[in-house]
């Protein structure tokens, strides 16, 4: 009997116990702590970086839009704190918030019991929540990688954290973190983007540059989350050879060989460097070139959060600037004029239009019955103004150096007299109309008896009879352009003062 009542005892004590550790067994693996993470997200690092005082290059645009990136482009950041067990490597839970500011952001959230890492990241998103970087492979934090989805678009910065906690049944974790930049930002300014010369600033040959670009010998273009990782990033398989690679090329869209061929008016772009680390070099890609030109270049290292200029300068070619910009890396051009536009009101009077180049303050040379002669105030060598028999004005010359084309004084004449192309005579003499039909233009180089040249761009009354000395020749229908067939009326004044000598 009491070998029974031992037994029975024995087999309730048992069935006790089996009871008490299933219980303890379903509280450890399905009741998680309630709140058990509390995480605060500073945001004041995400792109304060990037703001410095660059005036002359009004690079301040990038941080000034990052500021008003809510109000203006209808943006957020996105705040995404990925949360990791240690143990198992496993994604267990994520927080993600879209903010339209940049004030703290705080979440809460319940895990059970262990120890994990949580890797918060701070990126812009679109106004429909579209975040910039692509999240790859999460599920494993030995996998989980970031890459930006255009690395050249200036809202593709990246600021990252990673934090250990750990949760248990009787205490709950608190994190407070601040996501620091991870790359940098590279600003490009090309100034004076040119094929030919522009004759506003000066003369320069055609030098063969259609494209500037960034070098890198390794491309980073995914991080990993891992923070055990051996390395953080990924490169592009066309870079792991370590020979350069154009990381970023900028060539004008608008670029024709067959017509597109003398200026550019300054152009930028952007471009995030994801791997400060990484050996960079600037420089240019001379037409044909596929690679590195091995001229011009500039090095640089990188600091994580900051924005660099790339600053090329097309009249300083073999000085590109690739650094921390300020108001030193620039180059000023006092912009000199061609000339000034004649007087051509055709029929004025020898004193009426003496008396407008006075007002001009022009210095006057010379002058005699039937002209005007002046020095030059611009890059013109002088000016003159011939009258008629009967003391009106109908030609006006423009005198200048064979070294400024006649290329480039057909761009300046069509770009500030109002004139229309009409064509070329079998001398080379180049021909414009003025749209009111009034005056004539011809663009063309006179050879002295001497051998010396010059370039000369003459107005003249296309409305007039043909003055004496002149051949009247018709250009255009209704209108009258006065030639003469041995290049034209040219000053005998020059000749006697030899001024290009």
């Amino acid at each position: 009997m009491k070998k029974i009542l031992f037994g029975l005892i024995a087999l309730s004590v048992g069935a006790f116990s089996s009871c008490s550790n299933d219980d303890i067994e379903i509280t450890t693996t399905t009741a998680p702590v309630q709140d058990a993470l509390t995480i605060s997200v500073d945001l004041s690092k995400f792109y304060s970086g990037y703001t410095f005082d660059d005036t002359k290059h009004n690079i301040d645009q990038i941080a000034e839009a990052y500021r008003t990136f809510n109000s203006e482009n209808e943006m957020f950041i996105e705040v995404r704190t990925l949360i990791y067990n240690k143990s198992t490597e496993a994604l267990v839970d994520s927080i993600v918030n879209y903010v339209s500011n940049t004030n703290a952001v705080t979440a809460s959230k319940s895990l059970l019991p262990g120890d994990y890492y949580a890797i918060t990241t701070l990126t812009f998103a679109t106004k429909n929540k579209v975040s910039y970087w692509k999240l790859e492979d999460k599920e494993k934090i030995s996998t989980a990688k970031l890459s930006p989805k255009n690395r050249y678009n200036k809202w593709s910065i990246l600021s990252i954290s990673t934090d250990n906690f750990s949760v248990t049944r009787t205490q709950q974790a608190r994190v407070n973190t601040i996501p620091s930049p991870l790359g940098t930002l590279v600003y490009f300014f090309f100034q004076n983007f040119q094929y030919i010369d522009e004759a506003s600033y000066g003369i320069v040959a055609d030098n063969k540059v259609r494209r500037i670009a960034l070098y890198t010998q390794r491309r980073a273009d995914s991080y990993n989350l891992d923070p055990n990782a051996t390395s953080k990033f990924n490169y592009a398989k066309e870079t792991e050879s370590g020979s350069w690679y154009p990381d970023k090329v900028l060539e004008p869209d608008d670029f024709d060989d067959g017509s597109w061929t003398h200026f550019k008016s300054n152009l930028y772009s952007y471009t995030y460097v994801l791997e400060p680390e990484q050996h960079t070099t600037f420089g240019l890609m001379r037409e044909g070139d596929s690679g590195f030109s091995g001229y011009g270049e500039q090095n640089t290292s990188f600091t994580p959060g900051t924005t660099y200029l790339a600053y090329w300068d097309y009249f300083k070619i073999g000085n590109p600037y690739l650094g921390v910009a300020d108001n030193n890396h620039w180059n000023d051009y006092q912009v000199k004029m061609l000339y000034e536009e004649p007087y051509t009101e055709w029929g004025a009077s020898l004193n009426v239009v003496k008396g407008q180049m006075a007002a001009k303050k022009y210095e006057l040379y010379s002058e005699g019955d039937n002209y005007l002669l002046y020095y030059g105030k611009y890059q013109e060598n002088a000016s003159e103004y011939d009258f008629d028999n009967s003391g009106k004005l109908f030609a006006a010359y423009i005198y200048l150096d064979t070294t400024i084309s006649l290329t480039s004084l057909s761009n300046n004449v069509a770009k500030n007299s109002g004139a229309e192309y009409y064509g070329t005579l079998d001398d080379g003499t180049i021909v414009y109309v003025t749209s009111d039909n009034k005056t004539y233009i011809l663009i063309y180089e006179y050879t002295f008896s001497d051998g010396s040249k010059t370039n000369i761009v003459q107005y003249g009354d296309n409305m007039a009879s043909a003055s004496p000395g002149m051949v009247s020749r018709r250009v255009k229908p209704c209108s009258r352009i006065n030639l003469n067939l041995q290049q034209n009326h040219k000053s005998q004044y020059l000749f006697q003062h030899n001024l290009y000598k």
